[in-house]
């Protein structure tokens, strides 16, 4: 889940159907540290000057990166807590070059400067989501929005951890928790549109797990929020994309593949949007949109290792006969999540009823016949043979299946070595009737030469 960053100011004061985990992380402005004299104003307009010639070719290098972090470290001063904001720029120039432990140490910094400083808490709180302490997290999320109540970017922030230990843990307790704080944000700023995204997508996990009224509450908010931020002359893909889920619920396939279009038409990078396209193009067969929309959904990071989305593009590669390239993708589904059996029964299935009945048939030396090779078949038995063992209890009507398969495949191997042992009678019955036929030729022709030889001396 990427969580947003607060924004920061230049005024001087100041990341199988499928849901967005929250919008991609932005990393904000360096905001102006307040100084009160004219030299420290000018230090930190040179030191933006920096920045903006650093970054004028659209990247920053790690020597920039270094000295830029340096220079806004220098205007800071543990002692005055008006620095603060020096420390946290310097934060936002390590996370804009990709050194995450370094911008959290800055953003500590900054708070041990500021204990009041709402934007390097919550974005301390991002990182270390991102770093996978969850706990942490939320606890800095909470004190961003207790310091700051009216800043939106920490309370949805919150909301979504909530809604992640929610989903998780089924407590009505976290739910509540993350309904309040985006009625909150809500509260504070009624055009944001994480909040209403982040809303729309709470109502709609209760719904789909637990109490399916709140589908409706899903479905209201996703109306209120497009209503909302039309009049801004803005569009959320996100709302979209939940309006399609929402019409799945209702198996209306047609109208949802309409929504999900339009979330792709308003984000053409939106990765949830592309995996739910390609489940309904896979539903229909139509194997060439789905697997143009799951390497769309792959190009994004938090995507492309994704098990479902691989399984996927596998299935649509095999829809069109690429088996070689099916066979690559599922093996890297498999490999992506080893815990996770799926893989091994679509690679099963693939090698089953796809690949061994085209290469069981090696050619012989001499290249008229062919003779059966076990192989592929042996090899599509131990994926179903895997899979029962990984499934352990999931998936009971594919264990059945794959008990069935492998069954089969054995009776098959053994009914091919009875047809090959009869074929190899056979031809032994050929061989010994020709020699026999030969054989009686030649006795037939030796009677002949001896009666011509008899003829021969009678006469003299």
């Amino acid at each position: 889940m990427s969580l947003p960053r607060c924004a920061a100011l230049l005024l001087g004061l100041n990341l199988i159907a499928c849901t967005h985990g929250g919008d991609r992380p932005v990393i904000p402005e360096p905001p102006r540290p307040e100084f009160d004299s004219k030299a420290a104003q000018a230090q930190l307009s040179e030191v933006l000057d920096q920045l903006a010639t650093a970054e004028a070719d659209g990247s920053l290098s790690a020597q920039e990166c270094q000295s830029l972090a340096d220079a806004f470290g220098a205007l800071h001063d543990p002692k005055e807590p008006k620095t603060a904001n020096a420390a946290f720029n310097a934060g936002v120039i390590w996370e804009r070059c990709a050194q995450p432990a370094r911008a959290a140490t800055a953003y500590q910094l900054a708070i041990s400067t500021d204990p009041q400083h709402a934007a390097a808490m919550n974005n301390l709180g991002v990182l270390q989501w991102s770093s996978g302490d969850h706990e942490a997290a939320t606890a800095s999320f909470e004190r961003a929005t207790k310091v700051d109540s009216a800043n939106p970017a920490p309370r949805n922030n919150l909301a979504m951890a909530m809604r992640e230990r929610y989903l998780s843990k089924g407590s009505t307790a976290d739910f509540d928790k993350a309904e309040n704080a985006l009625q909150n944000a809500l509260a504070v700023d009624s055009d944001n549109p994480v909040s209403y995204e982040n809303l729309a997508r709470l109502y709609y996990d209760r719904g789909r797990t637990q109490d399916r009224s709140y589908l409706l509450l899903a479905q209201l908010v996703i109306t209120q929020g497009h209503k909302i931020l039309a009049e801004q002359g803005q569009s959320s893909a996100e709302l979209h994309n939940l309006h399609g889920l929402l019409l799945m619920e209702q198996d209306d396939q047609v109208n949802a593949l309409r929504a999900f279009k339009q979330a792709t038409a308003v984000d053409t990078e939106h990765p949830e949007a592309h995996l739910n396209i390609a489940m309904i193009a896979l539903r229909f067969r139509d194997y060439p949109t789905a697997e143009k929309s799951l390497e769309k959904a792959l190009e994004d990071g938090r995507h492309d290792n994704e098990v479902t989305a691989l399984l996927g593009l596998g299935v649509a590669q095999r829809g069109q006969r690429r088996y070689d390239e099916a066979a690559k993708t599922l093996t890297r589904a498999q490999e992506a999540d080893g815990k996770d059996a799926r893989a091994l029964y679509n690679l099963g299935i693939l090698y089953h009823e796809h690949i061994a009945p085209t290469r069981s048939q090696v050619p012989t030396e001499g290249g008229e016949e062919t003779q059966f090779d076990e192989k592929p078949y042996r090899e599509a038995q131990q994926f179903f043979e895997r899979f029962q063992k990984a499934a352990a209890g999931r998936y009971p009507k594919e264990v059945a299946d794959a008990k069935s398969r492998v069954a089969s495949i054995e009776q098959f191997i053994r009914d091919i070595g009875q047809i090959e042992e009869l074929k190899r009678q056979q031809l032994e019955l050929e061989a010994q009737m020709r020699r026999q036929q030969q054989e009686e030729k030649e006795r037939l022709l030796d009677i002949e030469r001896r009666a011509r030889e008899a003829a021969t001396t009678t006469e003299s």
